[in-house]
């Protein structure tokens, strides 16, 4: 049997056909589901890419995505052809799989699902237990469409733990991990040491790694790194300049941080991305970049160009959305990915250097498996009001009833909970709440941030139109 994909739409429709983990919760799936035969055989026979294409593996509980479209940006500018996959998407399927930073078009997305829908649908995949699922198809289309762009090098960010994840067949030459929380405990476990252990299964033998975990992660890690040769490089958290470019009028918020992997200078650097925990991300990120150019697997010239003026180029092409997202002014309106207690946290920490004085409104939604109660806990904290609400198309998102009892039986009574079943009228009742001189924060869901991205910037559109 062999798959009949013309389109990008067939494209799409075969992918949302497949077992999708990141739709799924956890309870209803574990570990055992996760088999990196699949994803080895699907490769083996596209001609085992992955193979051929050294690769950065990056792994944590949060900040993976960033510090790869961060290291993806430096090896790019220094001129390496640069493949970067990272999951999962805000706007479209294809920005999963980007090029020297952009995303691949819908032609060369749908001309790879089709090559490893083919492999998929003969005859070694009839087992049900070797059917690919829908990350394991994208992970090998993302190889095929590498190959045949003539990529270099190959960013990777980790999909889900790191030891069975359909993202550890690559062949890296530098591996990391931002660091490990709590996060997805129903199938990593309950501890931060057991998801520390999931994690360090990225690294291989010979292989450098680098993390900024801190303890007790870190020792999980540094005991992996031991047992099996891999040097491993630490990276202590930084916060970087705290002199800030924001203004009420302008709503930029970056900062700057002395870039000096491995005690090398390579200068001050401008962050292309808000919060104070992007600075230790970015350290990590150069890092990797530093460990790429001494491996001895790039062009020399390359090698020789990855420095100061790459990390400056690079990262003055990020663009990473709905990650402190600007989406609009007056109020200023911010979308955010996080989605458990300790993004929400740093989150937090982030909006308190905002210059903002007014009325502060946070918009949250989120998942059945996710801990909605701490991550009230936290925002009640900060908001003199919270809009509760769902996101579209998520089928593990916790109802408003469910939100509601967690907001009553945990938050303090000064807080007040507003409901709305949309997204576009829980934006509508922020913004009124918050009046111009405030902000609104969303948060608590990938889903949600992507969907009020969505809608948001439809909206602003719209009105520019009608202007």
């Amino acid at each position: 049997m062999s798959s009949t994909i013309d389109t990008y739409e067939d494209a799409v429709d075969f992918l949302l056909g497949r077992v999708n983990f990141e739709r799924i919760p956890g309870k209803r799936h574990a570990l055992r589901n996760v088999k990196l035969e699949r994803t080895a055989l699907l490769l083996e026979g596209s001609g085992d890419p992955q193979n051929t294409i050294p690769a950065v593996h990056i792994g944590g509980t949060k900040g993976k995505g960033s510090t790869a479209v961060m290291t993806a940006a430096i090896l790019s500018a220094a001129g390496a052809r640069t493949g970067l996959f990272t999951s999962p998407h805000i706007d479209c399927f294809e920005e999963r799989i980007q090029i020297d930073g952009v995303p691949i078009g819908r032609s060369e997305f749908t001309r790879a699902v089709a090559a490893v829908a083919d492999v998929a649908t003969s005859q070694r995949f009839e087992s049900q237990s070797l059917r690919p699922t829908f990350f394991e198809l994208l992970t090998a289309a993302a190889w095929f469409a590498f190959r045949q762009v003539g990529v270099e090098i190959a960013v990777i960010e980790v999909g889900l733990g790191g030891r069975l994840d359909a993202t550890n067949v690559c062949r890296p030459v530098v591996t990391a991990i931002t660091n490990v929380s709590l996060d997805h405990t129903e199938l990593l476990g309950d501890t931060v040491e057991k998801i520390a252990s999931e994690k360090a299964g990225i690294a291989k033998p010979g292989v450098p790694m680098i993390t900024s975990a801190i303890e007790p992660a870190l020792s999980v890690i540094r005991e992996r790194c031991r047992s099996i040769g891999a040097p491993l490089a630490i990276i202590e958290p930084t916060v970087g300049n705290d002199q800030l470019e924001s203004s009420k009028e302008s709503p930029d918020w970056h900062r700057t941080i002395a870039i000096r992997p491995s005690g090398e200078d390579w200068g001050t650097h401008r962050l292309p991305l808000p919060g104070r925990f992007q600075c230790t991300n970015a350290a990590v990120a150069a890092e990797l970049a530093a460990a790429v150019a001494k491996s001895g697997q790039l062009r020399p010239e390359v090698a020789r160009a990855i420095g100061s003026e790459a990390v400056r180029k690079g990262w003055s092409a990020v663009d990473w959305p709905a990650r402190l997202e600007i989406v609009r002014t007056q109020p200023t309106f911010i979308i955010d990915a996080a989605h458990n207690d300790e993004s929400i946290r740093v989150m937090l920490e982030a909006l308190r250097e905002r210059p903002e004085g007014g009325t502060r409104v946070a918009i949250f939604g989120t998942s059945t498996d996710k801990n909605a109660t701490a991550m009230l806990g936290r925002l009640s904290g900060e908001f003199a009001d919270i809009v509760l609400t769902t996101a579209p198309n998520n089928p593990r998102a916790a109802g408003l009833h469910t939100l509601r009892n967690i907001a009553s039986e945990t938050t303090p009574t000064r807080v007040n909970f507003h409901e709305r079943a949309t997204i576009v009228d829980a934006a509508e009742l922020a913004v009124t709440l918050a009046g111009e001189a405030g902000l609104v924060c969303c948060a608590g869901s990938i889903y949600l941030a992507a969907a009020m991205r969505t809608a948001m910037l439809s909206r602003s559109d719209s009105d520019a139109a009608r202007r």
